[in-house]
């Protein structure tokens, strides 16, 4: 259950102090009071947003730095020990304890790891997989193709270019349906 995870040490280190630097300068952002902060416009509720996905990854850089070992002389690497583990249930996906590339940032992710790993996403992960298996059991005589198949093949089949074509659609009319707000669905 434990993995390690590689990080380059002088990447981190240089990550680390472009982000303190970063955080630094919009520091003065974090003393505002809430009433000042509603009354910023576009432009400066961006930058307050900004401001906070740097923080976001300034800590979990500085917890990287705190967890990894010392680094390896030989190769420029620190290992991180992480625990994979399931819920108290022992149910769903197996995470991640923190810090890890897990719950990193992606954009800090991406700058630690990027000379080591190769970050996959899936798109629809878990519906890919099972219409997937789903053909394969049809295939293979285990299973007969319903009807109802048809609405997870439009979920996860993609165009040419691998996007999505029916996610977002079938999202929106479940959101219709239920009386949601169009921008939750997604």
């Amino acid at each position: 259950n434990v993995r390690v995870e590689l990080i380059p040490d002088h990447t981190l280190q240089r990550k680390l102090t472009a982000l303190q630097a970063q955080h630094d300068a919009g520091a003065w952002m974090d003393a505002a009071s809430p009433a000042t902060r509603s009354a910023w416009s576009g432009p400066q509720l961006e930058m307050y947003r900004r401001h906070l996905s740097t923080t976001n990854a300034l800590n979990t850089a500085k917890a990287i730095d705190r967890e990894a070992l010392p680094v390896n002389e030989a190769t420029g690497l620190r290992e991180l020990h992480v625990v994979y583990g399931k819920n108290s249930l022992d149910l769903g996906r197996r995470t991640a304890t923190a810090p890890s590339m897990q719950h990193c940032p992606s954009a800090l992710r991406h700058s630690l790891c990027c000379e080591l790993y190769h970050d996959i996403d899936i798109v629809s992960c878990h519906p890919t997989l099972m219409l997937q298996v789903v053909r394969k059991m049809v295939q293979a005589g285990a299973l007969e193709w319903s009807d109802a198949l048809n609405k997870l093949v439009e979920y996860a089949e993609l165009d040419a270019n691998g996007v999505p074509t029916g996610r977002v659609p079938l999202l929106l009319r479940v959101a219709e349906h239920f009386g949601i707000d169009r921008g939750v669905a997604k």
